[in-house]
């Protein structure tokens, strides 16, 4: 496994540290709250899991955990099956981009992205340049059609999709959760593809932790069918009941809150933020805020030159 890969020992060494769990202050002023907010929780603290401080070069967080894991179990099969190379379909908004280019790079492996084909400068895309991703524009940002011009075009790559959703990788990040307080009255999850929402649950199971209500707070599609499809993962770790609450964020996806000079990621983890402390009084509970990740804001974003699919991409029928 070792060939092409980059650092194997320290890597894994990385992937399995724990990141910490801080306490974050709660200022309605500093960090520009407006609108309507419990008014007892300004003053008062949460804590955080910044799993955003797992980085490698310029993406951070447990999807890059979940990636490094991901190829780390099929490096032998996308060697000897897949030509060496990976194919994934993305969302321009998404930093999966980034992250799945970066975690190709640091196993030698190829990696061919797929992405609506936009004419406007894009963050995420040009982390995946910098890391040798080669890229192709689809033309719809349906996530249906981009995924189906992934999968017929380079039929022999190992594909992966843009919520990174294999059984494989939940495991990614169940450790994470060893370090958090053995008591909690809340956890409170961003939830994209709801990956790291079942990790998380399946470590606070495993490690016997004390947490009255779990609340997923989703900024993008439904995470139910995800949830119902891997729900035999953790449903038989334990007989103790776990009190789970999958709540839709009132705003769309692609609008960006901005909490404490974009202190949070600002699609994921701001938003949940923003939720908990219009819902939560955080002054009477102890409260924590489960900090996936955070896309990259200080790159300077590029156009995108798009390859076109030709000669050995297979094209659509």
């Amino acid at each position: 496994m070792e060939k092409g890969v980059k650092n194997l020992k320290d890597l894994e060494e990385a992937i399995n540290k724990l990141t910490p769990v801080e306490e974050y202050f709660i200022n309605f002023k500093k960090q520009k709250l407006n609108g309507y907010y419990i008014s007892e929780n300004d003053g008062a603290s949460i804590l955080l899991k910044r799993d955003d401080k797992f980085k490698i070069n310029n993406v951070n967080g447990g999807k890059l955990r979940q990636a490094i894991t991901l190829l780390m179990k099929n490096y032998e099969e996308i060697i000897k099956e897949n030509n060496g190379s990976v194919v994934s379909s993305c969302s321009l908004k998404s930093p999966q981009s980034g992250i799945i280019a970066t975690a190709c790079n640091l196993f030698g492996i190829k990696c061919n992205l797929v992405v609506f084909k936009t004419k406007e400068k894009n963050a995420n895309l040009t982390i995946a340049r910098k890391e040798g991703a080669v890229i192709y524009g689809s033309p719809s940002g349906y996530n249906s059609v981009i995924e189906c011009y992934a999968r017929k075009y380079f039929p022999n790559d190992f594909f992966t999709n843009m919520g990174f959703s294999a059984e494989e990788i939940i495991d990614a990040n169940v450790e994470q959760v060893k370090n958090i307080p053995d008591d909690l009255d809340y956890l409170v999850i961003t939830v994209g593809s709801a990956m790291n929402l079942i990790s998380v649950i399946k470590g606070i199971r495993k490690y016997k932790k004390n947490v009255k209500k779990i609340i997923g707070v989703y900024v993008g599609r439904e995470p139910f069918a995800t949830l119902e499809k891997y729900y035999h993962i953790y449903s038989a770790l334990g007989e103790n009941n776990m009190d789970l609450d999958i709540i839709r964020y009132n705003k769309p996806y692609g609008t960006w809150v901005d909490i404490d000079d974009l202190f949070f990621d600002p699609i994921y983890e701001a938003k949940a933020y923003d939720w908990l402390l219009r819902n939560l009084n955080c002054k009477k509970n102890k409260v924590m805020l489960w900090v996936v990740g955070k896309r990259n804001l200080e790159i300077n974003p590029e156009l995108i030159t798009f390859k076109e699919f030709k000669n050995t991409e297979r094209r659509l029928n």
